[in-house]
């Protein structure tokens, strides 16, 4: 039988993991999922005693709302769906973190983590000749198996991970090696190899400048050099 402990640590996971599915996976983005567990996750944070510590959150919805309101009255259309679709992300993921507070951090490394072993396997396969099988179909353009999307439409083999493309799953990678570095304060021969290695592979222009200034950012603070950190910036 499971401890408590366990099976705290698996609602970490599996809150996390959703979270990152939701936000870049082409099976679990849509709209109506997101708007609905948005909508969950918002009475959620209401029903909770310390909702009036999340003024915020709350300021920040009322403002983006304002937005919306002001570009129907200007433009005369607004899409609904699409409004409520990115309220519903930003009280989702905040709610999130919220429940697992300082562990938010732990639950995101890990799973992506285990995103970038998966995606590399895959990815090592479909270098040697084995085409990846569209099992969870979503577009002609792309075979998936849920855990791992590969592109039809382009000669270059690129790791998109789970997600819908490359690039988006380079931004989450870079994510992952920011908490490592930075928020977590290893050093840099500790970083995991597998975040590094999967970031690569992904052959994004942007994830690489990302991932290079965070490097770059984490070498300048560790430099001795005030001077040279500080003109930097």
């Amino acid at each position: 039988m499971r401890s408590v402990k366990e099976k705290y640590k698996f609602k970490e996971i599996f809150l996390v993991g959703l979270l990152v599915m939701l936000s870049g996976s082409p099976h679990l983005n849509t709209p109506v999922l997101f708007g609905g567990l948005g909508v969950l996750a918002l009475a959620y944070s209401i029903s909770k005693p310390d909702a009036s510590k999340r003024g915020k959150l709350w300021k920040y919805i009322f403002f983006l709302i304002c937005i919306f309101t002001g570009q129907m009255v200007t433009f005369g259309m607004i899409s609904y769906m699409g409004s409520i679709n990115a309220l519903a992300k930003i009280v989702l993921g905040a709610t999130v973190m919220w429940v697992l507070q300082e562990r938010f951090r732990e639950a995101y490394l890990k799973v992506m983590y285990f995103f970038a072993a998966i995606s590399l396997i895959f990815f090592a396969l479909e270098f040697i000749g084995f085409k990846v099988p569209d099992l969870v179909h979503v577009a002609p353009n792309r075979n998936s198996i849920f855990i791992f999307s590969s592109l039809n439409n382009i000669d270059k083999l690129r790791n998109c991970g789970p997600f819908w493309e490359p690039g988006q799953f380079g931004v989450y990678l870079c994510i992952a090696l920011f908490f490592n570095l930075f928020v977590e304060k290893q050093n840099l021969r500790y970083v995991n190899p597998i975040l590094i290695i999967a970031l690569i592979t992904t052959f994004s222009t942007g994830a690489y400048v990302a991932g290079f200034y965070i490097f770059l950012i984490y070498a300048l603070f560790k430099s001795r050099n005030v001077f040279v950190t500080i003109i930097y910036l």
